[in-house]
């Protein structure tokens, strides 16, 4: 095992142990890493939920629509999807937990 130096007293310490033998001190415990996202797979979750979006705003809102709203409601869904998979709501955009 290395030896470190005690933050509170400057012994020297074990690295394995829990608080310092001197003046028992607690160690810090190095801090956890942070788990990411990865953007590849966001960015295609989100597209392919924007489609998803317009694809069933215009099958509901039938073949008028399709030719009046088509590109607005591709936008509007485009920026649903978006701000969707930054909160992390839609299925395969989570934000992973921080378990201690």
């Amino acid at each position: 095992m290395e030896m470190v130096f005690c933050p509170a007293c400057a012994a020297d310490v074990h690295d394995g142990t829990a608080a310092c033998p001197v003046c028992h001190a607690p160690r810090a415990l190095p801090a956890p890493c942070a788990i990411r996202r990865n953007p590849f797979k966001l960015i295609a979750l989100c597209l392919l939920w924007a489609i998803g979006f317009w694809l069933l705003s215009l099958f509901l809102l039938g073949e008028q629509a399709e030719r009046q709203l088509g590109g607005q409601l591709l936008l509007a869904s485009i920026g649903l999807s978006i701000a969707l998979t930054v909160r992390g709501n839609l299925p395969g955009t989570q934000k992973p937990s921080h378990a201690p």
